[in-house]
């Protein structure tokens, strides 16, 4: 049975549309058109043009919806300012045990973000939502994510928290794009390794298929199987999209529906408000060390190792087709370790890159160049290398 987590009456404004969403045993209502951000970790937010995210962290274990909040202030907050703390209200209502909190705070760039911060547990699993955002855009979205709130349901423990992704059957008109575009808008977020705010960009990836399947975020490899590859916990990643006229909608296989204006400038895509450019592969041989760059959030490489010992993860390309990978062991199953140098040949051709190590083993995984002024980027593997 779903049980609905009711915080007040707010209507869903500034979207003529809104439709159903979920992440993990969530479920609410999202406006038309916001977009799901890449964090991996947890589910984010945004509405056309950013400034604003709303995020869901889910799984906190069996504290109390009152402790949750003020642990998770405490440590997504360390060092930043706070101009108003605002008070924690207990809102519990319908079994629910429920908790928020309104603050203003400044953070370490010195710009006054606003953060609304709901805490509510379930079944002994504790739930955190937080609306944060400069406190120059928060208005023009407050009301919409608040609505997102207000319509916040939690299933029963074992209902449906894992479903398949639903099929995606093909239409007419289907596709007509084909490459991987990566567009670098700026945003609030949480850091997954430090569970602290943080701000700055944060990439938004595309990987077409002409036939009109759609990945959503850096795949470990560009070829057809990353579109069948998804499962209940990455569905909304895969999906289909079809060109009307001025706009594309992207059809998710977790059953969410997107529709976003579409321009053609030049090679690159302006997609709802953001500028895709193409990320190539091929080109001339990298050469120099690339350390690896965290940007979308996934916290699997670690900060420390089974020692406790600091990690530095990079990768190294020599003049005589050699590489090193310190740090980790490959990008496959992967050890990881402060001490760990590995190395090897490689040989990029397009979108891949085989990596033959001197151990005898040997990986395909994919290849872009990043677009952007901040020097070159590389990802490898799903994984984003760039240069210090």
């Amino acid at each position: 049975m779903r049980r609905g987590l009711w915080l007040a009456a707010l209507a869903l404004c500034g979207s003529a549309l809104a439709g159903p969403a979920a992440y993990d045993y969530t479920r609410f209502v999202l406006p038309d058109d916001w977009v799901r951000n890449d964090e991996q970790r947890y589910a984010s937010y945004s509405p056309p043009g950013g400034g604003v995210t709303l995020s869901i962290l889910t799984r906190f274990g069996d504290d109390d919806a009152e402790d949750t909040l003020e642990d998770f202030i405490a440590r997504a907050e360390k060092g930043e300012t706070v101009i108003d703390a605002g008070k924690a209200e207990d809102v519990s209502n319908d079994g629910f045990d429920v908790y928020r909190q309104e603050r203003r705070v400044r953070d370490a760039d010195g710009r006054t973000v606003r953060r609304f911060y709901l805490a509510a547990d379930k079944d002994d699993r504790a739930t955190v939502i937080v609306i944060e955002g400069d406190e120059a855009n928060y208005g023009r979205a407050e009301t919409a994510a608040r609505g997102v709130v207000s319509s916040l349901a939690l299933m029963d423990k074992g209902a449906g928290e894992k479903a398949a992704p639903s099929e995606l059957e093909e239409m007419a008109g289907e596709g007509g794009l084909d490459g991987f575009y990566v567009a670098d808008p700026k945003r609030g977020f949480l850091n997954v390794n430090t569970m602290r705010w943080a701000y700055g960009v944060r990439p938004a990836a595309l990987y077409f298929d002409p036939l009109g399947d759609v990945y959503r975020g850096a795949p470990a490899r560009f070829d057809i199987d990353v579109f069948n590859a998804c499962n209940a916990d990455t569905a909304w990643r895969c999906g289909r999209y079809r060109i009307e006229g001025g706009e594309i909608v992207f059809r998710w296989a977790d059953g969410s529906t997107e529709r976003r204006p579409l321009q053609r400038d030049g090679e690159a895509l302006r997609i709802g408000g953001l500028t895709f450019d193409p990320a190539p592969g091929g080109g001339a041989v990298p050469v120099g060390g690339f350390p690896w760059s965290d940007e979308f959030n996934t916290g699997d490489w670690p900060a420390r190792d089974g020692d406790r010992k600091d990690v530095a993860y990079s990768i190294r390309f020599l003049e005589d087709g050699r590489f090193e990978l310190r740090g980790v062991s490959g990008f496959r199953n992967p050890k990881v370790g402060a001490g760990i140098l590995t190395g090897g040949r490689f040989r990029i051709d397009g979108h891949s890159v085989t990596l033959v190590y001197t151990s005898g083993a040997s990986e395909v995984v994919g290849f872009a160049r990043f677009p952007g002024d901040s020097g070159e980027r590389l990802l490898i593997g799903g994984k984003v290398f760039g240069k210090p």
